[in-house]
């Protein structure tokens, strides 16, 4: 049981970076679409 318990806690910890590097992404990408040529 407490090794199960590990393993979803690492797996939470995963998803987590996962998510983390997903907005880091989205939100530089975000930031591009705003520049000086998206003002057409």
């Amino acid at each position: 049981m407490l090794a199960a318990a590990s393993a979803w806690t690492g797996l939470a910890g995963d998803l987590g970076s996962a998510a983390a590097s997903f907005s880091a992404v989205t939100s530089i990408a975000t930031r591009l679409q705003q520049g000086p040529a998206s003002a057409d």
